[in-house]
């Protein structure tokens, strides 16, 4: 009893400011990315079908952060890329229950031979994860836009992995009232 409680406690006081995977039952694995590595704020979406204002935060990322939270965390999930860790976080979430998540990415300088910044901006998901699925949250900033892709990591006949776009995914747009 006392353990439970402690459990809802720490629940509903860390619940304010940040992401706390499942404990146990089912879950699967996702992994947030953010290129080219400015610095960009992931926050959990309180309703899964709009953008209301920030829940807790579930990572922060980029190659100027440090010690940004979740950043750099790995669950060895396979097709890991020479990506920057500082700009990679991987997490559990549980199965089956709508989670949905926003980017939030400062301006930056652009590439070294261009004349042009990185805008600030923000884009959402909500995806429901499959039980034991592995994804990945890709987010880009471009020089005029960004842009987010959800994909679902599989493995191959040939034991190979793969990144399709995860047909369970949709983007979140609407703001909430």
């Amino acid at each position: 009893m006392r353990l439970t409680l402690l459990l809802a406690l720490a629940a509903l006081f860390a619940g304010c400011t940040h992401y706390i995977e499942p404990l146990g039952g089912s879950s699967a694995k996702l992994r947030l990315v953010s290129l080219p590595g400015n610095t960009t704020e992931i926050r959990e979406l309180e309703n899964p079908r709009c953008i209301g204002n920030g829940g807790a935060l579930v990572a922060k990322l980029g190659l100027s952060v440090k010690d940004g939270a979740n950043q750099g965390r790995s669950l060895q999930m396979p097709l890991h890329d020479p990506l920057p860790r500082a700009a990679t976080s991987e997490l559990s979430v549980r199965a089956n229950q709508p989670i949905a998540m926003l980017f939030k990415a400062g301006s930056g300088r652009g590439p070294k031979v261009a004349d042009w910044s990185y805008p600030a901006c923000n884009k959402a998901f909500a995806l429901t994860p499959k039980e034991g699925e592995l994804y990945e949250a890709q987010f880009e900033q471009l020089q005029n836009d960004c842009q987010l892709n959800v994909f679902r990591i599989s493995r191959e006949k040939d034991g190979s992995y793969i990144r399709r776009l995860a047909s369970n995914a949709q983007p979140v747009k609407a703001r909430c009232n």
